[in-house]
Order: C-alpha cells, then structure tokens, then sequence
C-alpha cells in the first residue's frame, strides 16, 4: 500500500523510461516498451481510471488465439494501459506502457486510481530506486 500523499507517473517516451514520484522524491524509474510508430502511446497529462490484476486486452491476442494478457493493468486513458510485458528496449507495444514483472508489480500496488500519469515526448527518468534497494537480501 502506498505511504505517500502524493503519487505520480511519468513515462518518457524518447527514452523509453519511466519515473514514479511520492511526495516528490522519485521512488522508482526503469524502463518501458511504449506504443510502436504504427501503434503510438498518446502524450498528455491523464489519471488512472481503473486497476485491474488480470486484466486481457480485448482488442489483441496472443499465439494462441487467446485476448493477450496485461497483467497488474493501469487503465490511464481510454483503452490504454501500463502493465507488465515484454520490455525489449524499443517502442514496441500496441499505444500503451509495457513495464517489466518487478516494476508493474510494485506500481500496481502503490498507485491508485485517481494517481496523475503524464506521457512526454523526451527526456529521461531520474534515477530511483532499484530492487536490492527496495528489498535488501538478508
């Protein structure tokens, strides 16, 4: 459950990273997959409308003919998502945010509905915190 006040995203689609800021310190940044030249994520400033653990695309399928799944899915604008995926270094998704397990996993649980995401054009995330950091290995 998240303990700051104040919650936000931010995705840098240039540099396909990602910040999340509580309370004005970033708390995490890492990498994203955002919309492809064919599919493009949409910059702006939106909320997050709904979560969803299990969430499928009803649009997409996946290799086996099955709506393809988007876990730990943020809806922020329309039928747009942040959600776990395959994060291959490039823009690749069909307009959302593909984040990888670890990063969706914590945002799904801090972030809530109502929490601004901001889509911008360039720039980079500033550096966060990592996972041995978040979760330090006795």
């Amino acid at each position: 459950m998240p303990t700051g006040q104040r919650r936000a995203l931010t995705i840098f689609i240039g540099s396909q990273t990602f910040e999340y800021v509580e309370d004005g310190q970033v708390f995490l940044s890492g990498w994203v997959s955002s919309g492809s030249a064919e599919h493009l994520t949409h910059k702006g400033e939106c909320r997050v409308l709904n979560k969803e653990i299990n969430h499928r695309s009803g649009k997409y399928t996946n290799g086996l003919d099955e709506n393809t799944p988007m876990p730990y899915a943020l809806q922020f604008s329309g039928l747009y998502f942040v959600h776990e995926g395959w994060v291959p270094g490039y823009a690749d998704s069909h307009g959302g945010a593909r984040l990888d397990y670890e990063d969706a996993r914590l945002l799904f649980h801090r972030i809530l509905v109502g929490d601004p995401v901001t889509v911008k054009g360039s720039w980079a995330a500033r550096p966060g915190n990592s996972w041995p950091d978040l979760f330090p290995v006795f």
